[in-house]
Protein backbone atom coordinates (compact mmCIF):
# COMPACT_ATOMS: atom_id res chain seq x y z
CA UNK A 1 0.00 0.00 0.00
CA UNK A 2 1.30 3.39 -1.31
CA UNK A 3 1.55 5.89 1.69
CA UNK A 4 -1.06 8.98 1.56
CA UNK A 5 1.37 11.74 0.23
CA UNK A 6 -0.81 14.47 0.24
CA UNK A 7 -3.45 16.20 -2.49
CA UNK A 8 -1.92 16.24 -6.08
CA UNK A 9 -0.89 13.93 -9.38
CA UNK A 10 1.61 11.11 -8.53
CA UNK A 11 3.75 9.85 -11.20
CA UNK A 12 6.64 7.93 -12.06
CA UNK A 13 8.89 8.75 -15.09
CA UNK A 14 11.26 6.23 -16.13
CA UNK A 15 13.93 6.50 -19.44
CA UNK A 16 14.01 3.37 -20.67
CA UNK A 17 17.12 2.11 -23.27
CA UNK A 18 18.41 -0.50 -24.37
CA UNK A 19 20.43 -1.37 -21.37
CA UNK A 20 17.50 -1.19 -19.12
CA UNK A 21 15.76 1.57 -17.27
CA UNK A 22 16.35 4.17 -14.60
CA UNK A 23 13.79 5.77 -13.14
CA UNK A 24 14.32 9.71 -13.68
CA UNK A 25 11.66 11.25 -10.95
CA UNK A 26 8.38 10.64 -9.02
CA UNK A 27 6.21 13.50 -9.21
CA UNK A 28 4.30 14.43 -6.57
CA UNK A 29 2.02 17.07 -5.70
CA UNK A 30 1.55 18.25 -9.42
CA UNK A 31 -2.22 19.60 -10.16
CA UNK A 32 -3.84 16.48 -11.70
CA UNK A 33 -5.32 18.70 -14.62
CA UNK A 34 -5.62 18.59 -18.43
CA UNK A 35 -2.31 21.56 -18.34
CA UNK A 36 -0.28 18.69 -16.38
CA UNK A 37 -1.13 15.78 -19.02
CA UNK A 38 0.15 18.29 -21.75
CA UNK A 39 3.20 18.93 -19.76
CA UNK A 40 3.36 15.13 -19.73
CA UNK A 41 2.54 14.55 -23.21
CA UNK A 42 5.40 17.45 -24.40
CA UNK A 43 7.88 15.64 -22.71
CA UNK A 44 7.36 12.88 -24.02
CA UNK A 45 7.69 14.60 -27.73
CA UNK A 46 11.18 16.29 -26.53
CA UNK A 47 12.38 12.87 -25.37
CA UNK A 48 11.54 10.55 -28.15
CA UNK A 49 12.93 13.71 -30.48
CA UNK A 50 16.76 13.04 -28.52
CA UNK A 51 16.22 9.09 -29.18
CA UNK A 52 15.38 8.35 -26.06
CA UNK A 53 12.17 6.42 -24.77
CA UNK A 54 10.40 7.92 -21.70
CA UNK A 55 7.54 5.83 -19.52
CA UNK A 56 5.38 7.11 -17.31
CA UNK A 57 4.63 4.30 -14.54
CA UNK A 58 2.48 3.88 -11.48
CA UNK A 59 -0.53 6.91 -11.77
CA UNK A 60 -2.55 7.73 -9.10
CA UNK A 61 -6.66 6.74 -9.47
CA UNK A 62 -7.49 10.69 -9.94
CA UNK A 63 -4.14 10.75 -12.67
CA UNK A 64 -5.27 7.88 -14.42
CA UNK A 65 -8.90 9.11 -14.50
CA UNK A 66 -7.75 12.40 -16.36
CA UNK A 67 -5.15 10.76 -18.91
CA UNK A 68 -8.37 8.35 -19.61
CA UNK A 69 -10.41 10.95 -20.47
CA UNK A 70 -7.98 13.15 -22.61
CA UNK A 71 -7.43 9.98 -24.25
CA UNK A 72 -3.51 9.41 -23.48
CA UNK A 73 -3.72 6.69 -21.28
CA UNK A 74 -2.68 3.93 -23.49
CA UNK A 75 -0.09 6.50 -24.83
CA UNK A 76 1.72 7.66 -21.89
CA UNK A 77 1.24 4.71 -19.01
CA UNK A 78 2.99 1.83 -19.31
CA UNK A 79 1.64 -1.42 -18.66
CA UNK A 80 3.06 -2.50 -15.04
CA UNK A 81 1.70 -5.42 -15.24
CA UNK A 82 4.47 -6.34 -17.79
CA UNK A 83 7.38 -5.16 -15.82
Amino acid sequence: MEPDLGPGARITVVAVTGEGEVVLRRIVGAPPDLGFIEDLARLHVAAARLGIAIEYRRPCPTLAAVLELAGLDEVLVADDQSR
